[in-house]
């Protein structure tokens, strides 16, 4: 059989093959891509009676490209501050998990307002790509404005970001001193680094040839250079005081991610929880009761802080 097949006629084959191949592997880099962009959203099932302050409705638009944002203020009674939460990854404004409503719930009674909303691409937000907190910090800087502007003006801002969230906080922080204090849970250090070495957790395709084909063509085909996305070359600048948060067995992004941040932070206020079980994202239903504890005190703290520091004039100059 193989005595009648003409050489040339082998290498057409290959040849074919060989195309074949490569608009397979273009094909599902592309729509890998997209997947990524556009993750399927999850409306937020959480009752509004869930809570202790009835929460009022929101609608206001990025800083980045005036996508509209949706999401809820809670107000406090004599509130001593106001908390924005920065969702996670494909998440909404708040997950319908008891421990999640406990913890909002405890920060009203605590003197705290609460800001929730949702990012572009989530929950009840407009569609517009999901960048892993490059325009998402964006996004929450026009959550911080509307709360020091219109709805708190006279409370500090303080945010609760996690995974994505917190690497948005962490960017934001940087590009305002309206946020007074940061707690970051489950961020990654550096997008770029962070997806070489763990891309095929998020695609569940092989790592080769695709970690290295997906990072080569994200950036064409998405418009946006994700790769950029830095924290730890941003925490150097952070002043504000910080707590990581962290689980010690996350599978998806490394207690290691949080040890770099934590050792590059400049923030002569600083602390660090690394949570012994719990998955992504998730200690704050893990650890509920000392999450909420860790939280409420390190806010007390800072909060006390930045009391001291304000100048109170009694007289016109």
């Amino acid at each position: 059989m193989f005595r009648h097949f003409k050489p040339w006629k082998t290498k057409e084959f290959i040849l074919a093959l060989i195309v074949l191949l490569l608009s397979a592997l273009g094909i599902t880099s592309e729509r890998t891509i997209n997947q990524a962009l556009y993750p399927q959203r999850q409306s937020c099932q959480v009752p509004v009676d869930s809570f202790v302050s009835p929460p009022i409705s929101l609608s206001f638009k990025s800083n980045a490209d005036q996508t509209l944002l949706k999401g809820w203020f809670l107000p406090a009674n004599d509130a001593k501050g106001t908390i924005i939460l920065a969702h996670g990854y494909s998440q909404n404004r708040l997950p319908n998990i008891p421990a999640a409503i406990n913890l909002v719930n405890s920060a009203l009674e605590a003197g705290y307002n609460f800001l929730l909303f949702d990012f572009r691409n989530c929950g009840d937000s407009a569609t517009a790509p999901t960048t892993f907190g490059l325009l998402e910090a964006a996004d929450l800087l026009a959550a911080v404005d509307l709360a020091k502007t219109q709805l708190a003006p006279d409370s500090e801002v303080y945010v609760l970001g996690i995974s994505m969230g917190a690497v948005a906080a962490m960017l934001a922080a940087a590009e305002t001193t309206d946020i007074s204090a940061l707690i970051v849970d489950s961020a990654f250090a550096d997008l770029g680094a962070y997806f070489r070495q763990h891309l095929n957790l998020w695609t569940g395709l092989p790592d080769f040839p695709f970690n290295r084909l997906l990072l080569a063509l994200g950036p064409r085909l998405s418009g946006f250079d994700l790769l950029a996305v830095s924290p730890i070359s941003i925490v150097p600048q952070l002043t504000q005081p910080v707590l990581i948060i962290h689980s010690r067995n996350d599978k998806v992004v490394p207690a290691a991610e949080a040890l770099r941040l934590y050792a590059a932070l400049a923030s002569p206020e600083k602390d660090l929880w690394l949570v012994k079980q719990a998955k992504h994202g998730f200690s704050f239903a893990v650890e509920p009761e000392e999450y909420k504890e860790r939280v409420l005190s390190f806010l007390a703290k800072v909060s006390r802080k930045t009391g001291e520091n304000q100048e109170i004039w009694l007289y016109p100059e």
